[in-house]
């Protein structure tokens, strides 16, 4: 391996990064693809089953780091305040954060009741600012940190038929970019991914005209790939993005 290979392979060796979300799609890619690069890992989902932990405990050995399963249900503030106790005492220091759980949800103005708009702003939006104000807290006395939020091109680029959807994610990417300014004093980096229409588990809340519209409309005329995601937070993660601080990076193909 040459040194340039090695050195992407090593982005993020040595770092405890908290990840939500684990158990499929671009969560799931994410805990592998950082183990490749050397981190150790919290995987957060709202079940953890043996079947999960086993699967978890070959990519540990595999690729020589710590892995550690924690049961996280985003909707509840209890279990959140105790999983970031428990990831504390766990390791010396949080240095990343990854807030990738969310649900998908379309619909017209007209078909979605306010119940399930707020329903779908609690877990895109309030769940992950709970998160973020616990895990900032620990980072905050070692001045350095990196959180990354998983946000979307549909909150960016408004369309008819995702109101609770991209409002949530518009909702989630700005507030990222305010969090930015205020925990930057503290060495704390707080950017967004907008990935496009991904293959994933996701997709299923959309129908095959839909999709293949949104396909026509990429320069690259196909959908992303979970892994494509990941090795975007995975740069920012690094600190080889240590000067990059309340943006948005567009992982979407070259959408129009």
């Amino acid at each position: 391996m040459d040194a340039v290979g090695k050195e992407m392979v090593e982005l993020l060796e040595g770092k405890n990064i908290i990840v939500t979300g684990t158990s499929r799609g671009i969560g799931k890619s994410m805990i592998d693809c950082f183990a490749r690069k050397g981190a150790n890992l919290f995987a957060c989902m709202r079940t953890v089953t043996s079947e999960k932990e086993e699967e978890l405990r070959f990519i540990s050995e595999l690729r020589g780091v710590n892995i550690i399963p924690v049961e996280l249900d985003l909707r509840d503030e209890t279990q959140q305040k105790d999983a970031v106790r428990f990831i504390k005492k766990n390791c010396i220091r949080i240095d990343g954060l990854v807030c990738n759980a969310g649900v998908a949800h379309n619909g017209m103005l007209q078909t979605t009741s306010i119940d399930k708009m707020r329903e779908i702003m609690e877990t895109n939006f309030f769940a992950q600012m709970r998160l973020i104000q616990l895990v900032s807290r620990a980072m905050i006395p070692h001045q350095a940190g990196s959180i990354v939020a998983i946000g979307s091109t549909g909150g960016l680029m408004p369309r008819a038929g995702f109101i609770a959807y991209g409002s949530s994610k518009a909702a989630l990417m700005w507030a990222m970019s305010s969090l930015a300014q205020e925990l930057g004093p503290f060495g704390i980096r707080v950017n967004t991914v907008a990935p496009g229409l991904t293959d994933t588990d996701m997709l299923q809340v959309r129908s095959k005209e839909s999709i293949e519209e949104a396909v026509s409309m990429t320069a690259e005329r196909r959908l992303g790939k979970p892994e494509e995601i990941a090795e975007a937070v995975a740069f920012l993660l690094s600190d080889s993005a240590s000067f990059i601080n309340g943006q948005t990076l567009r992982v979407d193909g070259g959408r129009s």
